[in-house]
């Protein structure tokens, strides 16, 4: 079974240190010949963020809602047929992003061009 990969926590901490750090430089009054630069970095940052807090949501969820739809149960497949085709379409379109994301590990490249990527699923 594939599973959506986590990031180490370290690497949430460099984000971090990072947004923080484009904060600071943001803050500083000798900033404005780097002014749209930085601000371009913060919204980067900003959406790497919120895509990887939307990630792990839909990881956590797909985690827990898996077991459920895939179970070889023949009642509820009769019963959650629509669920269940629904559940199967979504977990193919996730499983092709974690596939897509893994062939291409830079953070930034896949906010590009996965911005709308979790919303969708």
């Amino acid at each position: 079974m594939r599973c959506c990969a986590c990031l180490p926590f370290a690497n949430l901490q460099a984000l971090d240190e990072t947004q923080m750090l484009v904060e600071g430089v943001l803050g500083n009054r000798f900033v404005e010949p780097l002014r749209i630069e930085a601000e371009t970095w913060q919204t980067k940052l900003e959406t790497l963020r919120s895509n990887l807090n939307s990630w792990t949501t839909l990881q956590d969820m797909w985690l827990l809602l898996r077991p459920v739809f895939t179970a070889p149960d023949d009642l509820l497949k009769r019963v959650l047929q629509q669920e269940v085709a629904q559940f199967a379409q979504v977990e193919r379109k996730l499983l092709g992003l974690v596939d897509r994301v893994q062939k291409t590990p830079h953070a930034l490249l896949q906010v590009h061009c996965h911005v709308t990527a979790v919303d969708t699923l």
